[in-house]
């Protein structure tokens, strides 16, 4: 529901007269600053919880760095995409009538909704990569530490990089899916389940070019699969292997692409005003 007060009643003009409305659309910067404020207000015992069970997930982990590599960004990109779901839980488009109600039109409403709610992710990592951050750093053996001069020169730098794309990628692109459809993680699952599913039968009846455009979506070198992971298990100061450039390019790309995907889902509906 959104804290944006109903737009008061329109006066009936005399006869022949169009009605005029008695109260200004407010700014852009108003609307965002209530939707964080509402999220904050709604959304914040799940805020506490998710970044609990991030930070204890970190903390549990083996005592390894390739361990403390893909457990730190597994925790991001599966908080952005839960975050996702938290933030629209309750907001189906079906149960957005309030709209009617807004002094402002439901598409600029629903894409501050998710940017209020990407600020609120970007807090929420922080605090879990705080404590991700401290566990790599005692994961690294002495040994490899003095060698490459600190710590901050045993994993690539394009590794920090990714502690942000990836959950920002599967927030924005479970957002997309949350602004359109009824059923968002629903959606989700039939969309990743049915490609997967597509690209094992396509290998099975050797169906040479779907298969060729499933596994460079998913799998391939500028996939999906490498956006979101393709930095783990890249040490510089062991064996002297970086991230390949390709890693950037992809991480980029289906960021952008989730970003689209959030602005084109918001034209679905049609503005109820």
């Amino acid at each position: 529901m959104s804290t944006l007060s109903a737009a008061p009643p329109r006066k009936q003009g005399g006869a022949g007269q169009p009605e005029t409305a008695t109260a200004a659309t407010p700014s852009i910067r108003t609307v965002l600053r209530r939707q964080l404020a509402l999220i904050a207000h709604t959304r914040g015992r799940a805020m506490f919880t998710f970044v609990l069970m991030g930070g204890l997930a970190i903390l549990l982990m083996p005592e390894t760095l390739f361990d403390a590599q893909s457990t730190t960004l597994a925790a991001g990109f599966i908080l952005g995409g839960v975050w996702a779901l938290g933030v629209w839980s309750g907001e189906a488009p079906s149960e957005r009538v309030y709209h009617r109600m807004l002094p402002v039109g439901r598409r600029r409403h629903d894409l501050l909704r998710v940017l209020a709610g990407l600020g609120w992710l970007l807090a929420m990592l922080a605090v879990v990569y705080t404590v991700g951050g401290t566990r790599l750093m005692t994961s690294w053996h002495p040994e490899h530490v003095a060698q490459a001069g600190g710590v901050w020169q045993i994993v690539p730098g394009r590794y920090w990089i990714n502690l942000l794309t990836a959950p920002l990628t599967t927030y924005l692109a479970v957002s997309a899916f949350a602004v359109a459809v009824e059923r968002p993680g629903l959606w989700m699952v039939l969309t990743l389940g049915a490609s997967l599913g597509l690209l094992r039968l396509a290998e099975f009846l050797e169906l040479g070019p779907l298969r060729a455009v499933l596994h460079f979506l998913l799998a391939g070198p500028h996939g999906l699969g490498e956006a979101l992971v393709g930095t783990v298990g890249y040490v510089p100061i062991i064996g002297g292997q970086t991230p390949p450039d390709r890693w950037l390019y992809a991480a980029l790309a289906w960021l952008a692409l989730a970003a689209l995907g959030v602005i084109l889902s918001s034209r679905v509906y049609r503005d109820v005003r």
